[in-house]
């Protein structure tokens, strides 16, 4: 099975300290250029407060691209907590998000690293 950006895995995504997180869902971003087995994920989860229209992308049960998503209720798309896996560690796939909202995690990612004055 090819994976592609904008597929929605399950992964026990790692805590920010490294310890083992339980399953979650993530998103592909990308793969990484110079590792064909490596994938580019974020984080997704179903606490709203987490959601910045500036940062994360919010899908809800009323978008069009939901029900493919394989989400069970409206989540955060955590485009910044990201991690670079080996792509055997994902259990599986539930879904995918529709390639407009995969374009507009892509313009934030671009509008955060191209602005080298903000404020951290």
């Amino acid at each position: 099975m090819e994976i592609k950006p904008g597929a929605i895995g399950l992964l026990k995504f790692p805590n920010t300290d490294l310890n083992p997180g339980k399953l979650r869902p993530v998103l592909v971003v990308k793969r990484p250029p110079e590792n064909k087995e490596d994938l580019i994920i974020c984080a997704i989860t179903s606490q709203l407060n987490y959601y910045n229209p500036d940062w994360n992308e919010l899908i809800t049960t009323q978008d069009e691209d939901f029900k493919k998503s394989g989400l069970k209720t409206a989540s955060v798309i955590r485009n910044f907590k990201m991690a670079t896996i080996y792509e055997r560690v994902i259990e599986g796939f539930i879904g995918e998000i529709s390639n407009e909202r995969l374009l507009n995690i892509y313009r934030k990612y671009t509008e955060f690293f191209a602005n080298k004055n903000e404020k951290q």
